[in-house]
């Protein structure tokens, strides 16, 4: 049988006894169907928390809020409440679906977070691979292609720094070159307007001074997400003047990084947030 040190254990039953879970609340209503997130609160404090607002990977085109549940942890034990968003796929909306379902989640958790207890003033958001991309263009508050022609306005909203982990930030590059990735693809659609449709949806295009603070974690080896998609963003940002960092995993793939790994990036991104987000 595995063994836990005490300090473990205790670690665990410290969350489980003292954090909350909120489970499926409906963000918005599209085309019918309730989109929902969990939200996770931590124990409460002498002050409001901060939120942290995480999208899941999986191309556009799978995955699920409950494949990243347990990625909510290290944000609860540092004291944070979370939103952990589901956002409508491929197979029942091609883009930009996803996109506007990610701003309107991110509008949800800035109007209802003082309900909560959470601080509406302090709002992150973050995601992997895909996830990481919508959480972009959602946390740069970028105008999206489609309104008007099915999808109905929502106020702009940007958030108070955003976290990607291995994140897209170039959709058309993803559909041209020597390896066009299959998941972009099946998203954009093809149709004459898929390039014109993915550079509008590409967060190098919002980079913008004064925009929200950005730290990226990406593996110099990913097969999925190349990593000069994470090189290209934080060139813009630094060229915008918008403080932001990178960490480069050497020799990572696409998420698979070891356990250190997970730990160093963790310290390395709630280092940056503790000096970019009062």
């Amino acid at each position: 049988m595995p063994t836990m040190a005490q300090d473990d254990v205790a670690a665990g039953v410290r969350l489980a006894s003292r954090c909350r879970v909120f489970a499926d609340r409906t963000y918005q209503v599209a085309a019918g169907r309730p989109l929902k997130l969990d939200l996770y609160l931590p124990a409460p404090g002498p002050t409001a928390a901060a939120v942290f607002v995480l999208f899941h990977g999986g191309g556009w085109v799978t995955g699920a809020k409950e494949a990243v549940s347990l990625h909510v942890l290290p944000w609860l034990a540092a004291g944070w409440g979370v939103a952990n968003v589901e956002y409508r796929l491929a197979g029942e909306a091609t883009a930009p679906a996803a996109a506007w379902d990610a701003a309107r989640a991110l509008r949800w958790v800035l109007d209802h977070a003082g309900d909560h207890g959470l601080d509406a003033g302090r709002v992150v958001v973050g995601g992997l691979s895909s996830g990481a991309h919508l959480a972009l263009l959602a946390g740069l508050g970028a105008e999206l292609p489609g309104e008007g022609e099915g999808e109905a306005a929502v106020p702009r909203a940007r958030a108070s720094a955003i976290v990607s982990w291995f994140g897209i930030s170039d959709v058309a590059a993803l559909l041209e070159g020597e390896r066009p990735r299959a998941y972009a693809r099946r998203w954009i659609g093809a149709n004459a307007d898929a390039l014109p449709l993915a550079r509008a949806l590409s967060p190098l295009g919002s980079v913008r001074p004064g925009g929200p603070p950005v730290v990226s974690v990406h593996g110099d080896q990913d097969p999925t997400v190349p990593y000069e998609q994470s090189v290209r963003l934080h060139g813009a940002l630094d060229r915008a003047g918008v403080p932001n960092r990178l960490l480069t995993m050497p020799a990572g793939g696409h998420g698979d990084f070891t356990e250190e790994g997970w730990a160093r990036a963790y310290r390395f991104i709630f280092a940056f947030l503790r000096d970019n987000v009062p």
